[in-house]
């Protein structure tokens, strides 16, 4: 039975079994989150999702519901890292074009359109795919040019437009179905090594002269060597730009791919260190800094004393039901909204806490502040491969800032119709970030006016260190009357 006569038959019912192990029939998707604990089944879902991108499926809506309820069963049992690499593991097709077909998020703002962000960090994958390891991203500039079907793959097309000694230039063009959908440039730079780069280079060769090395992979799993200590404590995590992490990226830029300087394990199973190549100490390129500053961090509510709106949405309803709460319809759709995303936020990538839920989802007396602050990071746990959590990071960016151009009008019954985001820029000053530890994510939207607005972002550690900047441009429109503040 090929994938698609399955997903007609599973269309009509599911299969499940009774305490007793006999099999009984049930009707269409009731169980399917259940039974998608089998091994089996998972596979043939797989199958069938595949088969579903590639046919005229995706054309049957009652089809496109089975698919999304296997994708989240399927995206339910994954472990979280290995969730976040399948989005980013693309697949080589010629020399510097990647592709890929994983392209569904929450994020996205309908069934159909994926989520920018998750393009903009895909297509930055694609750039790092082609340059090499000494050399990190620090200035990205992107537009989205149409909508990227989620149900069709994309190709990713990188032009090697310069390469420097110190700098270099990628442009990389997403394409679907022929067309150009989405354009980033990437510039990058070599890493400015201080003192402590050259004093963690020194404990990365003794580290691996004992082979006690770890090492991770994006198209592959990470694993430490049985027996052996961690490098840095049971569990510990580093802060933000202090820990010197090597990813196992190697040089044939392939998914899955070894470091050529990772420990081998021979058929005894005693770890064997190999020299570092005669060409390392070449990538440490030093350049002393000119001039340092930086803003301060602004002073808002730790995330230990906030919630997820997740949260607090139950409440909202019971308040708003016993009449504590007088809402507007417009709020009241709002939320409708909010509650959805609450019952799938198992699948999403990050989680968020709002420094102000009242402002961010127009309820009680309305600030004309256009500021707003968030706590993110990610669900789960990730590894040490630095690219995954850089990808992770420009992929949050995106979503959470245009909110900050129309939500403080929100006092003046303001509804908007149509948003999405026109470009978007990212400056990243500090290559090594942590997408699973605590940042705040600081919008500002300066202009609005013509139907589009312009919107700011700093991304902040808990510690205070400015990680990076970001600014992009959105279409704003509104039904009814002009609201003006």
């Amino acid at each position: 039975m090929s994938p698609s006569s399955l997903l007609l038959m599973l269309n009509r019912e599911t299969f499940t079994y009774d305490d007793e192990g006999n099999h009984r029939s049930s009707r269409r998707g009731e169980h399917l989150i259940g039974l998608m604990r089998s091994s089996l089944l998972s596979s043939v879902a797989k199958f069938v999702i595949t088969d579903y991108a590639a046919t005229s499926l995706r054309h049957c809506s009652s089809c496109r519901r089975v698919v999304a309820a296997l994708q989240q069963a399927s995206t339910s049992m994954e472990n979280y890292e290995d969730r976040v690499k399948r989005f980013f593991a693309l697949e080589q097709v010629e020399p510097d074009v990647f592709r890929t077909s994983n392209l569904g998020t929450l994020q996205q703002s309908s069934d159909k359109a994926a989520y920018g962000g998750l393009i903009f960090a895909q297509a930055l994958a694609a750039a790092e795919n082609t340059v090499e390891d000494k050399l990190k991203p620090h200035a990205m500039h992107s537009f989205f040019i149409l909508n990227v079907d989620t149900s069709i793959p994309v190709q990713y097309h990188v032009r090697r437009v310069r390469d420097g000694r110190s700098f270099c230039t990628r442009t990389v063009e997403a394409v679907q179905e022929g067309k150009i959908v989405f354009i980033l440039q990437v510039s990058f730079h070599v890493v400015s090594c201080s003192f402590f780069f050259y004093t963690s280079v020194f404990r990365f060769s003794i580290v691996c002269f004992l082979g006690i090395s770890r090492f991770a992979t994006i198209g592959g799993s990470s694993r430490q060597l049985q027996g052996t200590p961690k490098v840095r404590g049971q569990g510990a995590r580093p802060r933000h730009g202090v820990a010197l992490e090597f990813s196992a990226a190697g040089r044939s830029r392939q998914p899955g791919a070894t470091h050529r300087n990772s420990v081998s394990l021979p058929k005894n199973g005693t770890p064997r260190p190999r020299p570092l190549p005669t060409d390392f100490w070449s990538t440490l390129y030093l350049e002393p800094d000119s001039a340092v500053h930086q803003d301060v961090m602004p002073v808002v509510p730790s995330w230990e004393k906030l919630e997820c709106l997740s949260d607090v949405i139950p409440w909202l309803k019971t308040e708003i039901a016993a009449g504590r709460i007088k809402v507007k319809p417009a709020l009241e759709h709002r939320l409708k909204h909010y509650e959805t995303r609450a019952s799938q936020k198992n699948g999403d990538l990050f989680q968020i806490r709002l420094t102000s839920i009242d402002r961010h989802i127009g309820l009680g007396e309305q600030s004309t502040s256009r500021t707003f602050y968030s706590w993110v990071r990610s669900v789960g746990d990730l590894g040490d491969c630095e690219k995954l959590h850089r990808y992770l990071v420009a992929y949050t960016t995106d979503g959470p800032m245009g909110g900050s151009a129309f939500r403080p009008h929100y006092g003046n019954g303001f509804d908007p119709s149509m948003i999405f985001s026109l470009d978007h820029n990212v400056w990243m000053h500090k290559h090594l970030i942590r997408a699973d530890q605590w940042m705040l994510f600081e919008n500002t939207s300066t202009v609005a006016g013509k139907g589009r607005a312009f919107v700011t972002g700093k991304l902040w550690s808990e510690d205070g260190v400015l990680l990076l900047s970001c600014a992009q441009e959105i279409v704003l429109r509104s039904r009814g009357t002009v609201s003006k503040i």
